[in-house]
């Protein structure tokens, strides 16, 4: 099975998994293997539970951390990304909302000793993405966890680099590693951002939300990378269509972040229809975005663009509905949202319409001469371009001159499931 899904994920053109190293209170795996020994009936995660050799034939052998190497490997040779969370659960910071302690198990020293072991077991792993945190936030009121945290980062940093010594100082060359927030609460780095083991931030929002937090983010000091890790899912409720997923996705690349991590709620746990499940629409459109920024591009690539607000002559850049936390008969978010993508020269601009509502940008930034396309997210797909010179007479069929300002109206209605871009290029 785990094969399996890596494989279809691999050929779905997804580059990254994200796997929890340890899941839930109770972490019992499919084998029915534990990852720790017990002290005085609590987890110790001081104490991993190790067995002699590693035959999956043998349930002796084969213990908890053999079928973890077992996925890693696995997602190597498929040539995958993992972001791994080594603690998803209440062990640091309780429970979601910070109230119930009792399930707290870590303290600095042994979270420094669990980083070490598990940064230790995979350091020669180049493919890790490592992830503190685990939907969690790092402070509840009184309850502060930042120092578990930053002890669990250091074990990592130490075990990678096979210095055991907890002094407060990381060493994180080669080493990409974040903190896994909750939603509707402070993000990675608003305690974390100035730290050195948190080499990139990371985002978990609503749709209404997103845009926001990752432009906060891509402004701070030090400049760090950010993403969305955690959206809202396909098949959340039975009204999240592919289009919630695809506009989740675009308007968090286009507001500056590095990536977008796609979910699907059927999947996650592996319900019984997840075979099916990871043919949804949702997902197999993913590969869209990622193929117009890093192939579709003639003159740039994703790293040369930016998150770009001038181009844009609309005075109202649309919003988003928010509808996070729905029942499943409740209605999904709308978004009428356009953002854009632009090198510092405007020899290449993208805009993204979440609904197909017309664009108007200012000519005088652009190129006198310039090609137009439209991208279409849903099949990944250009039109027949379109040479426009807007210092002649323009009015043409979906590309116009009104007002000083060049006006492009996307093709359909604007409305749900009609998103498009628009590529212009020198």
């Amino acid at each position: 099975d785990a094969e399996h899904y890596i494989k279809v994920r691999k050929d779905q053109d997804f580059n990254l998994l994200g796997i929890s190293a340890i899941h839930g209170n109770d972490p019992i795996n499919y084998y029915g293997d534990v990852p720790f020994k017990k002290s005085n009936g609590i987890w110790d995660p001081a104490k991993p539970l190790l067995t002699k050799g590693k035959d999956p034939e043998h349930k002796v052998q084969y213990d908890y951390w053999d079928h973890l190497d077992y996925i890693l490997e696995l997602t190597e040779a498929y040539d995958m990304y993992v972001a791994l969370v080594i603690c998803f659960n209440s062990w640091v910071a309780g429970s979601g909302n910070g109230a119930n302690r009792s399930q707290i198990v870590f303290n600095e020293e042994s979270a420094y000793a669990y980083g070490y072991f598990i940064g230790n077991r995979y350091r020669g792993k180049q493919n890790i993405l490592w992830m503190m945190g685990g939907d969690r936030s790092a402070v509840y009121g009184e309850f502060d966890y930042t120092g578990v945290y930053r002890a669990m980062a250091e074990g990592v940093a130490d075990g990678i680099k096979g210095t055991q010594e907890h002094d407060g100082i990381y060493d994180m060359e080669g080493i990409l590693m974040s903190f896994h927030p909750q939603k509707n609460n402070p993000k990675s780095s608003e305690w974390f951002h100035k730290d050195d083991w948190l080499t990139f931030n990371s985002v978990q929002a609503c749709p209404s939300d997103q845009e926001g937090l990752i432009r906060t983010d891509y402004h701070l000091d030090p400049v760090k990378p950010t993403w969305l890790f955690e959206g809202r899912y396909e098949h959340y409720t039975y009204a999240y269509k592919p289009w919630h997923v695809r506009f989740q996705a675009y308007l968090s690349v286009f507001a500056g972040g590095f990536g977008h991590v796609y979910g699907n709620e059927a999947i996650w746990d592996f319900d019984p229809s997840w075979k099916t499940d990871i043919y949804w629409d949702g997902g197999l459109h993913m590969k869209y975005l990622n193929y117009i920024l890093t192939e579709g591009l003639d003159r740039a690539k994703f790293g040369d663009l930016r998150p770009d607000t001038l181009i844009l002559a609309n005075n109202d850049p649309g919003s988003t509905s928010n509808q996070c936390w729905t029942h499943k008969t409740l209605e999904a978010p709308y978004s009428s949202r356009i953002a854009t993508l632009a090198s510092s020269d405007y020899s290449t601009v993208l805009v993204y319409s979440a609904d197909g509502s017309t664009i108007e940008l200012k000519h005088a930034l652009l190129p006198s001469l310039f090609k137009a396309y439209w991208y279409n997210p849903r099949t990944g797909r250009f039109s027949e371009k379109k040479e426009i010179n807007h210092k002649q007479p323009l009015n043409a069929e979906q590309f116009s001159l009104r007002d000083s300002v060049l006006v492009f109206d996307f093709p359909g209605e604007p409305g749900f499931d009609n998103d498009w871009i628009l590529l212009l290029e020198k």
